[in-house]
């Protein structure tokens, strides 16, 4: 006799699955972070518990920017109840300023340009020019889940949100897109969404019509990759691939998340984008009760998760891309 089918998640659980999610990602994937797979796999075997990073003085349990910049754009979203591009600049530069031991190469110029005074807009464009023009990585990306769950239901001011706040400190809009495209995704499985297909095919709907066209894989084509052929670098282009694939390629939260860091490289920012994606489809319940127990910061993002909820309108649920 088969077993009963799992309920579904309400949107509470969608809510707070998507940033313990998005740890748990970071926190798996830290210690294969800027490891060759081969090297991983050497070293680590297949990583399924938080080993933490010894090297960056991480601890078993502890995140990167990818959880302190989610985090901080959360909190900005829930005190402002918009996206205040000021507010945000603020907290990320509040963050900035502990001198944290992860920072990617784009969002350190721009922040950096910033704390000196440089007016946002003009750091983010000064910044991409140091850095060689090589502002389309995915540091825009890995923090835009908590617009999905501001904006749930609200696709055209997701996208808007979500452009700005990548501009703070990737000019390249491409950078722009590939938030877009997380958050929207994140929007849609917290409004109950369950089919990967079918969100990507709203979200990329809803990219088009605010002129922000993304990079989008094709999952068919994904389906039919191995681990070997997925390129977990630095590129949003790039990290968004794996984590679609390693969502797209598994049956349970758990093993897409262990899919996405062991493919090694930027391995925090992999997980935590397939963690956010992936806990706002699945919901908390889904995420092995011994990764959230080790994250040192799940007060503080299950606290984050109920004030977005409550910012987005509180728990009623309307048909996935509209209005609740």
């Amino acid at each position: 006799m088969a077993a009963p089918a799992a309920p579904e998640p309400t949107v509470e659980e969608r809510y707070e699955g998507c940033l313990l999610g998005l740890a748990c990602g970071d926190a798996l994937g830290v210690a294969l972070e800027f490891l060759g797979r081969e090297q991983a796999r050497i070293k680590l075997g297949i990583v399924r518990e938080m080993l933490g990073s010894p090297a960056r003085g991480l601890r078993p349990g502890e995140t990167t920017d990818d959880t302190a910049m989610a985090l901080a754009l959360a909190e900005s979203l829930a005190a402002k109840g918009a996206h205040d591009p000021a507010d945000a600049l603020a907290r990320y530069l509040a963050w900035f300023g502990t001198n944290p031991p992860d920072v990617g190469v784009c969002t350190r110029a721009a922040l950096t340009l910033a704390s000196e005074g440089v007016p946002a807009a003009e750091a983010s464009r000064r910044a991409h020019d140091e850095v060689g023009g090589r502002s389309a990585g995915n540091g825009a990306a890995m923090r835009a889940a908590p617009l999905g769950l501001r904006f749930r239901g609200r696709p055209a001011e997701c996208v808007r949100a979500a452009l700005a706040d990548a501009r703070i400190t990737h000019w390249d809009p491409r950078a722009g897109a590939a938030a877009g495209l997380v958050a929207l995704l994140v929007a849609d499985m917290a409004n109950g969404g369950r089919d990967l297909d079918a969100a990507l095919g709203r979200s990329v709907e809803a990219l088009d019509a605010a002129g922000a066209s993304a990079s989008v894989p094709d999952l068919a084509g994904l389906r039919k990759k191995s681990a070997l052929q997925m390129r977990s670098t630095g590129l949003a282009e790039d990290t968004i691939e794996c984590a679609l694939w390693a969502l797209a390629t598994t049956k349970s939260f758990e093993e897409a998340l262990v899919a996405a860091v062991n493919l090694a490289g930027d391995a925090d920012t992999v997980g935590a984008i397939a963690g956010a994606i992936g806990g706002a489809r699945d919901g908390a319940r889904a995420i092995p009760e011994r990764w959230t127990r080790r994250l040192a910061e799940r007060a503080r993002l299950r606290a984050a998760a109920a004030a977005l909820l409550a910012a987005s309108g509180g728990g009623s649920r309307g048909a996935a891309g509209r209005s609740p």
